[in-house]
């Protein structure tokens, strides 16, 4: 088995359960588990998707990270499927990195430059990273979480799903939760994640807007974990970024695997083979920058 694919799911394992469980009992919305987890499907050595908890695939469509295969923007047949790249996942490898001077080193000098400046800078004005309390602080989270992405209301009851899927994690002793806060205690920005194996799985980031944005706090977070994890963690080999294409990824080290949608080859499914074939123009178009 792929060496990346077979730590992300080490990395998972029996976790989500555990946490479905603890949602199930306090009637919160299982969709949570996705922001989370990132899903329940993945694809193989031969790029067939997969159950991870070996339960059935869906009959409808569903997305599945591939570590094994390149990035690409058109469609393939994979078996009995079609599938086409509609996101990536991002990983930092760290296995063989002698802590976070030597990581430190590996990135781009215009990466470097901007860290050392907010390394000076941001302490100077007071400004601290410490643990985020998620049983008694994980409000903080939500409102800079809320504001930011303003469809996850405040107190929602997703926001809640996730405090208790935290709290669990916490409790475990894996989660990996921390807050920037100014010289007043306001948090500026908040990070999720929790340790799985030899990896850690960073969930969540998100920052305030306003008087702070020059010193890109989120980014300046995520510099300061990976930093801490290097320096207190030298067993974690990996850092599993998650879905989505921001910028502090790649800047931080990060390399891009593709997330594919599978739809089920046949006609049966065909206008879920249609759609997926409008979403091919639609990537293409947006690798092409039009």
């Amino acid at each position: 088995m792929n060496p990346i694919l077979e730590k992300y799911l080490a990395g998972r394992a029996g976790l989500r359960r555990i946490c479905a469980e603890r949602l199930m009992r306090d009637n919160l919305p299982l969709s949570a588990l996705r922001t989370v987890f990132w899903g329940e499907f993945c694809a193989g050595d031969d790029r067939l998707p997969f159950a991870e908890d070996a339960a059935e695939l869906p009959r409808g469509n569903f997305t599945a990270p591939d570590f094994g295969a390149p990035v690409t923007h058109t469609i393939e047949d994979v078996g009995d499927w079609r599938r086409l790249c509609v996101t990536t996942t991002w990983l930092l490898d760290l296995e063989g990195v002698d802590g976070a001077e030597e990581w430190f080193s590996t990135l781009s000098g215009k990466n470097r430059k901007k860290l050392r400046w907010l390394r000076n800078a941001l302490p100077k004005l007071g400004a601290t990273v410490s643990v985020l309390d998620v049983d008694a602080g994980f409000d903080d989270f939500e409102r800079l979480y809320s504001a930011q992405f303003p469809r996850h209301r405040y107190h929602s009851p997703e926001l809640a799903a996730l405090r208790a899927i935290y709290c669990e994690l916490a409790a475990r002793g894996c989660a990996v939760t921390r807050v920037l806060r100014d010289a007043g205690g306001a948090p500026l920005a908040a990070s999720l994640g929790y340790i799985g194996g030899g990896a850690i799985f960073y969930t969540h980031l998100t920052r305030t807007r306003g008087e702070y944005d020059k010193y890109s706090p989120g980014y300046y977070l995520t510099y300061a974990v990976i930093a801490e994890l290097l320096t207190g963690r030298p067993e974690v080999e990996d850092i599993f970024l998650g879905p989505g294409e921001y910028d502090y990824k790649s800047a931080l080290g990060g390399v891009a695997y593709p997330v594919f949608r599978y739809e089920r080859n046949g006609w049966r499914n065909c206008f879920g083979l249609i759609r997926l074939r409008h979403r091919e123009k639609k990537e293409l178009r947006r690798a092409r920058g039009e």
